[in-house]
């Protein structure tokens, strides 16, 4: 008999199922449904991943710091894509793990970080999103062309780190989160970043995690 799965986070299934209730009650066809089962899984999966980092952050002592991260990641992340886990418990599992230790680095390094470094982690931001010379797939040209868009949340984020930088004596720990989780989900969209992900999926594959 094969191992049992741990389902602890994996909310796909909830999504489903709210999916198909609410397409019955608004009498919709199957595309109807599929696209509503579609985003109660993004929902969800996003809250429980948000619920995540929001706990670990707080007994880590960092709260406004990984979320600040988290929500900032997630917002580039729209436009700019990147490598996932292979279902939505393992991501959030991930998330949860990523952007709380981003945010406690943030606290601890943030008084030695010049506003230098925090040009430097936005730039290498943007290099690593536009990093494709040219699609190679329809989903490829799709990002590209989505791609001015994360350019601008970058520059807005970066305009919001040199306001909050003149107006005080340093980097404050949560531009240094924000600077960091968009680096962070920046790497993503990268080769090794995606062979990154893909090892960690693997590792908590094999330990039952799904």
């Amino acid at each position: 008999m094969p191992a049992r799965r741990i389902h602890p986070l994996n909310t796909t299934p909830i999504a489903h199922m709210a999916g198909r209730w609410l397409a019955r009650q608004l009498e919709l066809d199957a595309s109807g449904e599929k696209t509503l089962r579609f985003g109660f899984d993004i929902a969800l999966s996003w809250t429980t991943g948000m619920a995540l980092v929001a706990a670990v952050s707080f007994v880590l002592g960092c709260t406004i710091q990984g979320l600040g991260a988290a929500l900032a990641a997630f917002a580039l992340r729209v436009f700019s894509a990147g490598a996932h886990c292979g279902t939505a418990g393992r991501c959030a599992i991930l998330t949860a793990l990523v952007y709380p230790a981003l945010g406690k680095v943030s606290v601890l390094i943030h008084h030695r970080v010049s506003f230098g470094y925090i040009v430097a982690a936005y730039a290498l931001s943007a290099a690593c999103t536009f990093r494709r010379a040219r699609p190679r797939d329809q989903r490829d040209a799709r990002n590209r062309a989505l791609q001015p868009f994360a350019l601008g949340i970058l520059a807005v984020y970066l305009a919001g780190s040199f306001l909050r930088w003149r107006g005080s004596d340093g980097v404050d720990s949560v531009s240094c989160a924000i600077a960091l989780g968009c680096l962070w989900q920046s790497a993503t969209v990268t080769e090794a970043g995606t062979r990154l992900i893909h090892r960690i999926d693997g590792i908590m594959s094999a330990l039952g995690l799904d």
